[in-house]
Parts: structure tokens; sequence; C-alpha cells
């Protein structure tokens, strides 16, 4: 199932803020450091980013994955917004400290499967 998180137009502007934080030399685009520096609007358009990526890589909404790769371990809820699925994943941030220095877009997988794992829904 395909839900809209944030409107497209609003992802310029993350764009434009991601290209203007410098990389960690090795590290993957950003880390959890650099995530829990970042204002809220940024954290969410980078959270549903990363969802979206996750979803593509996955198979997408179709439920079946393309060859070679596993079902996404994800089930968000359908009324769950960008905003929480935010705090859920700086929430984990928080109480992983060990974390902070692992690519941000694992972070928020870790988190997301931690919150949302698709064997506690119905």
């Amino acid at each position: 199932m395909k839900r809209p998180v944030v409107l497209v137009a609003l992802r310029l502007p993350l764009l434009a803020a991601l290209l203007a934080v410098p990389l960690a030399a090795g590290a993957g685009f950003h880390d959890g450091n650099d995530y829990l520096k970042w204002p809220r609007m940024m954290k969410i358009l980078y959270v549903s980013g990363a969802y979206d990526g996750l979803e593509a890589a996955y198979g997408g909404d179709t439920g079946m994955p393309a060859p070679g790769r596993t079902v996404l371990p994800i089930c968000i809820p359908q009324k769950v917004s960008a905003e929480q699925m935010t705090d859920v994943v700086t929430k984990y941030l928080r109480e992983h400290a060990a974390a902070r220095q692992d690519a941000a877009a694992e972070i928020v997988k870790a988190a997301l499967t931690a919150a949302y794992p698709c064997a506690a829904q119905p």
C-alpha cells in the first residue's frame, strides 16, 4: 500500500540542505550524528525519503519483492505519519548512542523495523 508521506515539492529544500552538509570520508552520505543536528523538517524529509527508498529496493507496495530480494521487514500502519516515523527514528537513535556512527539510512531501517515489525501486524 502506497501512502503519500511528503509532497515532492518539499523534497527540494532537503536536497539543497543535504548538499550543504559536508560528507564524512568513507562514511556513506550521513550518519546518526549528522541526523541529530538537523532541524526537524530536514529529519522528516530524510526519514520519508529513506523509507521510500526502502520500499523501492524491496519491491515497493506490490508485496512482491524484486528477484533475489526479500520482503521489506517493516509494516507501517496506514495512519502513521511521516512526523511519527521521524519521532521513532530520533528516539531510537537517542536510545542507541553506539549506533550514531552508522549510516543514517541504516539507522532509519533499524528503527522502523524495531518499531513496526511485520510479524506484529495483523
